[in-house]
Protein backbone atom coordinates (compact mmCIF):
# COMPACT_ATOMS: atom_id res chain seq x y z
CA UNK A 1 0.00 0.00 0.00
CA UNK A 2 2.77 2.34 -0.95
CA UNK A 3 -0.04 4.77 -2.59
CA UNK A 4 -1.11 6.07 1.03
CA UNK A 5 2.47 7.14 2.07
CA UNK A 6 3.83 10.84 2.44
CA UNK A 7 6.84 9.88 1.09
CA UNK A 8 8.52 11.11 -1.72
CA UNK A 9 5.01 13.38 -2.61
CA UNK A 10 6.28 16.46 -4.75
CA UNK A 11 4.88 19.13 -2.00
CA UNK A 12 5.46 22.01 -4.13
CA UNK A 13 3.04 20.25 -7.17
CA UNK A 14 0.57 19.51 -4.07
CA UNK A 15 1.24 23.31 -3.47
CA UNK A 16 0.71 24.85 -6.89
CA UNK A 17 -2.57 22.48 -7.02
CA UNK A 18 -4.00 24.17 -4.16
CA UNK A 19 -3.14 27.69 -5.73
CA UNK A 20 -4.39 26.23 -9.02
CA UNK A 21 -7.64 25.33 -7.37
CA UNK A 22 -8.49 28.84 -6.21
CA UNK A 23 -7.50 30.80 -8.98
CA UNK A 24 -10.30 28.13 -10.94
CA UNK A 25 -12.62 28.80 -8.92
CA UNK A 26 -11.37 32.72 -9.03
CA UNK A 27 -11.94 32.62 -12.67
CA UNK A 28 -14.95 30.22 -12.92
CA UNK A 29 -17.38 32.78 -10.67
CA UNK A 30 -16.34 35.76 -11.60
CA UNK A 31 -18.45 38.15 -13.71
CA UNK A 32 -16.87 37.00 -17.32
CA UNK A 33 -17.82 33.18 -16.49
CA UNK A 34 -20.74 32.12 -14.51
CA UNK A 35 -20.61 34.16 -11.41
CA UNK A 36 -24.03 36.66 -12.20
CA UNK A 37 -25.57 33.52 -13.10
CA UNK A 38 -24.36 31.34 -10.07
CA UNK A 39 -25.47 34.97 -7.78
CA UNK A 40 -29.05 34.67 -9.51
CA UNK A 41 -29.53 30.88 -8.98
CA UNK A 42 -28.70 31.84 -4.86
CA UNK A 43 -30.68 35.05 -5.32
CA UNK A 44 -27.59 36.81 -3.84
CA UNK A 45 -26.45 40.06 -5.21
CA UNK A 46 -23.03 41.34 -5.24
CA UNK A 47 -23.07 43.18 -2.48
CA UNK A 48 -24.47 40.20 -0.27
CA UNK A 49 -21.43 38.29 -1.18
CA UNK A 50 -18.87 39.50 1.41
CA UNK A 51 -16.45 36.31 2.05
CA UNK A 52 -13.91 36.42 4.90
CA UNK A 53 -10.27 35.81 4.76
CA UNK A 54 -10.63 32.66 6.47
CA UNK A 55 -13.05 31.23 3.93
CA UNK A 56 -10.04 31.24 1.65
CA UNK A 57 -8.35 30.31 3.90
CA UNK A 58 -10.00 27.04 4.63
CA UNK A 59 -10.73 26.91 0.81
CA UNK A 60 -7.28 26.44 0.46
CA UNK A 61 -6.31 24.33 2.90
CA UNK A 62 -9.56 21.87 1.51
CA UNK A 63 -8.03 21.98 -2.01
CA UNK A 64 -4.74 20.78 -0.38
CA UNK A 65 -6.33 18.12 1.18
CA UNK A 66 -8.12 17.05 -1.88
CA UNK A 67 -4.24 17.61 -3.88
CA UNK A 68 -2.08 16.02 -1.30
CA UNK A 69 -4.44 12.82 -2.06
CA UNK A 70 -4.54 12.88 -5.85
CA UNK A 71 -0.57 13.18 -5.69
CA UNK A 72 -0.71 9.63 -3.69
CA UNK A 73 -2.34 7.74 -6.03
CA UNK A 74 -1.20 9.68 -8.73
CA UNK A 75 2.51 8.53 -7.70
CA UNK A 76 3.35 6.04 -10.54
CA UNK A 77 1.15 7.99 -13.15
CA UNK A 78 3.08 8.01 -17.05
CA UNK A 79 2.33 11.84 -17.03
CA UNK A 80 -0.23 14.37 -18.07
CA UNK A 81 -2.61 12.42 -19.89
CA UNK A 82 -2.83 10.09 -17.44
CA UNK A 83 -3.31 12.30 -14.28
CA UNK A 84 -6.27 13.84 -16.75
CA UNK A 85 -7.82 10.95 -17.03
CA UNK A 86 -7.57 10.14 -13.33
CA UNK A 87 -8.85 13.56 -12.42
CA UNK A 88 -11.77 13.39 -14.82
CA UNK A 89 -13.18 10.14 -13.78
CA UNK A 90 -12.73 10.97 -9.91
CA UNK A 91 -14.90 14.06 -10.46
CA UNK A 92 -17.44 12.12 -13.08
CA UNK A 93 -17.62 8.88 -10.67
CA UNK A 94 -18.16 10.38 -7.00
CA UNK A 95 -17.58 14.13 -6.58
CA UNK A 96 -20.59 14.94 -9.24
CA UNK A 97 -22.71 12.31 -8.53
CA UNK A 98 -22.30 13.07 -4.77
CA UNK A 99 -23.29 16.99 -5.27
CA UNK A 100 -26.18 16.29 -7.69
CA UNK A 101 -27.59 13.93 -5.23
CA UNK A 102 -27.56 16.65 -2.46
CA UNK A 103 -28.83 19.12 -5.24
CA UNK A 104 -31.93 17.14 -6.34
CA UNK A 105 -32.82 16.89 -2.69
CA UNK A 106 -32.59 20.48 -2.00
CA UNK A 107 -34.15 21.11 -5.07
CA UNK A 108 -31.87 23.48 -6.96
CA UNK A 109 -31.99 24.09 -10.66
CA UNK A 110 -30.60 22.48 -13.16
CA UNK A 111 -28.27 25.34 -14.14
CA UNK A 112 -26.49 25.68 -10.71
CA UNK A 113 -25.88 22.47 -10.26
CA UNK A 114 -24.15 22.23 -14.45
CA UNK A 115 -22.53 25.52 -12.98
CA UNK A 116 -21.11 23.71 -9.70
CA UNK A 117 -20.41 20.42 -11.48
CA UNK A 118 -18.40 22.02 -14.15
CA UNK A 119 -16.40 23.49 -11.68
CA UNK A 120 -15.55 20.38 -9.66
CA UNK A 121 -14.88 18.52 -13.50
CA UNK A 122 -12.23 21.23 -14.29
CA UNK A 123 -11.27 21.23 -10.73
CA UNK A 124 -10.29 17.30 -10.84
CA UNK A 125 -9.19 17.87 -14.26
CA UNK A 126 -6.59 20.25 -13.82
CA UNK A 127 -5.17 18.30 -10.58
CA UNK A 128 -4.89 15.46 -12.39
CA UNK A 129 -2.92 16.73 -15.05
CA UNK A 130 -0.49 18.73 -13.10
CA UNK A 131 0.31 16.16 -10.35
CA UNK A 132 0.51 13.35 -12.89
CA UNK A 133 2.68 15.44 -14.94
CA UNK A 134 5.03 16.47 -11.99
CA UNK A 135 5.32 13.94 -9.21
Amino acid sequence: MTHFSFADLNFLAILVAGILNMAIGFVWYSKALFGKQWMGYLGFKEEDLKPSPGLFVLVFILGLVIATVMAMFLKGASGALEGLAFGGLIALAFVIPTIITHYLYEMRKGGFMLIVAGHELVVFLAYGALLGAWH
